[in-house]
C-alpha cells in the first residue's frame, strides 16, 4: 500500500508544535494593604518605611506586578481607593467596588474593603454590599433568638461587611461570584467572627443564586472569596487566648466553618462553647455544658447548634495548590501567621481549578510552605491536624510561623504591608 502524501499544510515537525494560552483562566490576588491610620501599631518599622507616601508606590507597583484580572483589598484607604487607585485602575482599564467599614479599631480617615476587576476579561452582572450588623439571624439560618445573646450583640456594634460582584467571565460567557471581606480583628471573639463569616456564607449564596436565575443562568455559580479573616488555619502553640490546645493543632473556627462547611457546637470557637466574662463585651474561655446564661448582662446562652454555609463547599486556593496553608502571611515583630486566604467552590460539580499560586517568599527554595508534612502524608479527615496545615507533633515537621520561618517583619524596604498578598491562576471549567 503506498502512504498518502502528507496534506498541504501540514509539514510542521514535533519540535515546532506551539503551546497555546487557555482562555477559561483568570488570575486572582487578595491583598491586606495596610491603611495608613493603622501604621503606628507597626513601630517596630523606621516611621519612613511607614509613611505612606513611601508605601503608597509600592502597593501600586505590587498590584502592576500580579496583574490580576480579580483583586480583594482590605484596609483600603477610602481617599486612596477614589484618587490613586482609581486613576490606576482607569489606566488599566479596571473597574471597582468600595465598601466602607465607619465602625473601625481607631478613629481617622475611613478604609475599608474592595473588590477590583479588569473589564476585559470580567463583566460586571450585579453587584451588592453588606454590613454584617445590619443582616438577621435568618441570614445564616439561625433563629431569631440568637439575637439576644452576647455574641449576636458584639456583632451588631461592629462595621465589617462583604462586596459581592456577580461577573461575567468575557472569554466563555460564564458566571462567577466575586467577593471581598475583612472579618473582625480582635483574637478574643472568635465566636463573633464565626458569626460574620456565617453571615456572609448565607449571603453569597442568596445573592448568586438570585443574580444569576436574573441573568439566565439557573446552573450554580462558582465562588472567589478573597479577604483577611483574622482567624488561623492551624494553631500549635497555647496563649492567653486559647491556654489548651491539642498536641496535633487546633484549627479556627472560621477555617473549620469554610473549609468542612460546618462547625458543631463542641469547637472551643463556636458561640455555644463560649462564656462571657464580666464586663461589656469580655468573653472567657470554653463554658461548661451547665452554663444556661452568659455571665454579662443575663443574656442567653448561644444554643446548641451547628454552624453552617448555607450550603456552599469551599477550599483555600493556597492550600489546594500547596497541600497546605502557608505558616504565614502576615508578620510583626510579635506576631506571624496564616490569616489571608482566597477561598473557592469545590466538591463534585465545581467549576473552578487551581492552576497556579503565588510562592510565599521566606526560606523554601521552590516557594511552598514549610509547615508540616505533606497533603498525602496528613492525618485522615476528622482528626485534629487535619485542618489546614500538617498533623504532628512538635517533632521537626511543624515549624514555628514567629521563631522558626525565616522571614522578616514588615513592613519593610520591599514590602508595604504587614500581610503579604496572596492568590493565584484559576481554570474555569466548562
Amino acid at each position: 500500500m503506498t502512504a498518502a502524501a502528507p496534506a498541504e499544510g501540514r509539514g510542521v515537525g514535533p519540535e515546532a508544535r506551539p503551546t497555546l494560552p487557555v482562555a477559561r483562566t483568570f488570575k486572582v490576588i487578595s491583598y491586606n494593604i495596610l491603611a495608613p491610620k493603622y501604621s503606628g501599631f507597626n513601630s517596630y518599622c523606621p516611621p519612613q518605611l511607614l509613611d505612606w507616601a513611601y508605601r503608597r508606590p509600592l502597593v501600586l507597583r505590587e498590584l502592576d506586578f500580579h496583574s490580576a484580572d480579580l483583586i480583594g483589598l482590605q484596609e483600603c484607604d477610602m481617599e486612596f481607593f477614589s484618587r490613586e487607585l482609581g486613576a490606576w485602575m482607569a489606566e488599566r482599564g479596571m473597574e471597582g467596588e468600595f465598601l466602607p467599614r465607619n465602625v473601625g479599631p481607631v478613629p481617622g480617615p475611613t478604609e475599608g474593603i474592595a473588590l477590583l476587576w479588569r473589564s476585559s476579561a470580567l463583566e460586571a452582572v450585579a453587584r451588592r454590599s453588606y454590613v454584617f450588623a445590619e443582616m438577621g439571624p435568618e441570614v445564616a439560618g439561625l433563629p431569631p433568638e440568637i439575637a439576644d445573646t452576647e455574641p449576636w450583640r458584639k456583632l451588631k456594634e461592629l462595621g465589617e461587611g462583604a462586596v459581592l460582584v456577580l461577573l461575567r467571565h468575557r472569554p466563555t460567557g460564564q458566571l462567577l461570584l466575586g467577593a471581598v471581606t475583612h472579618l473582625f480583628w480582635n483574637p478574643a471573639f472568635p465566636d463573633v467572627k464565626v458569626l460574620q463569616a456565617a453571615l456572609l456564607c448565607g449571603a453569597m449564596a442568596a445573592f448568586a443564586q438570585e443574580a444569576s436565575g436574573a441573568a439566565g443562568q439557573a446552573a450554580s455559580v462558582p465562588v472567589v472569596l478573597c479577604g483577611d479573616f483574622n482567624s488561623l488555619a492551624s494553631k500549635r502553640l497555647p496563649d492567653s487566648f486559647d491556654p489548651q490546645v491539642p498536641a496535633d493543632g487546633l484549627a479556627s473556627g472560621v477555617y473549620t466553618l469554610l473549609s468542612r462547611g460546618s462547625l458543631p457546637p463542641d469547637h472551643p470557637d463556636h458561640p455555644h462553647s463560649r462564656v462571657w466574662g464580666p464586663g461589656p463585651g469580655g468573653p472567657g474561655g470554653g463554658g461548661g455544658a451547665d452554663a444556661s446564661k452568659a455571665a454579662s448582662g443575663g443574656a442567653e446562652r448561644f444554643p446548641a447548634l451547628p454552624m453552617g454555609c448555607s450550603g456552599l463547599r469551599l477550599t483555600s486556593l493556597s492550600a489546594e495548590a500547596f497541600g497546605r496553608e502557608p505558616p504565614l502571611t502576615t508578620r510583626t515583630a510579635s506576631f506571624a501567621g496564616c490569616l489571608d486566604y482566597v477561598w473557592l467552590s469545590s466538591g463534585p460539580g465545581s467549576k473552578l481549578a487551581v492552576v497556579s499560586a503565588l510562592a510565599m517568599p521566606y526560606d523554601n527554595e521552590d516557594g511552598l510552605p514549610s509547615m508540616g508534612p505533606s497533603a498525602a502524608a496528613r492525618p485522615a479527615a476528622g482528626g485534629a491536624g487535619d485542618f489546614g496545615g500538617g498533623g504532628g507533633r512538635r517533632d521537626g515537621s511543624w515549624r514555628d510561623p514567629l521563631a522558626d520561618i525565616a522571614f522578616r517583619p514588615i513592613p519593610d524596604e520591599e514590602y508595604p504591608s504587614d500581610h503579604l498578598a496572596v492568590g493565584g491562576e484559576l481554570l474555569l471549567l466548562p
